[in-house]
């Protein structure tokens, strides 16, 4: 699971425990916008798929990625 969000933690464990509870097997990734659009540049695979193929609960992708 992505998350994508404007102002998260800067460290990756409070990033996860920003998210609170999640179910087992679900792991969690959680980037800026900034992020993503960097990731998308490097052909992060977890970028691409959400990009792809991703269900969008708020926003578009179109929002995030425009630079």
């Amino acid at each position: 699971m992505l998350v994508v969000a404007d102002y998260l933690p800067d460290r990756p464990l409070d990033r996860l425990d920003a998210l609170g509870p999640r179910p087992e097997l679900v792991q969690p990734v959680a980037w800026t916008p900034r992020e993503l659009r960097a990731q998308r540049r490097r052909n992060n695979p977890i970028a691409r798929e959400a990009l792809e193929h991703g269900r969008w609960l708020l926003g578009t992708p179109e929002a995030v990625t425009a630079e």
